[in-house]
């Protein structure tokens, strides 16, 4: 199997009910750009959290604008308040997450 890298053009021919579609798509990176996306981490030792930005293509799943994910619990608030790696915080006191600092400041 080839491989594709981001930029990338596949060319598809779908055949459904006797019928051939021809679609062409692009590879594109999480954000849906092209270009190489570094993970930024951020950690909160008081809340005792790492946590990420959630990626545009999420966002857009989920009908969301601004949020952040939790990557890693550590000793500390968020691990006294049970929540889970992998849970995604939209809002804190009806202020919605826009960025990560925005998560930090609020």
């Amino acid at each position: 199997m080839p491989i594709c890298i981001l930029g990338d053009q596949l060319n598809l021919k779908i055949k459904r009910e006797g019928k051939e579609l021809a679609k062409t798509l692009t590879v594109t990176n999480r954000e849906g750009g092209s270009g190489i996306i570094k993970r930024a981490l951020y950690t909160s030792e008081s809340l005792g959290v790492v946590f990420e930005a959630l990626p545009k293509m999420e966002k857009d799943v989920l009908s969301i604008n601004g949020s952040v994910r939790v990557v890693k619990v550590q000793n500390g608030f968020f691990k006294k308040l049970g929540i889970p790696e992998g849970f995604i915080i939209t809002q804190i006191n009806n202020n919605e997450i826009k960025t990560q600092r925005n998560f930090l400041i609020t």
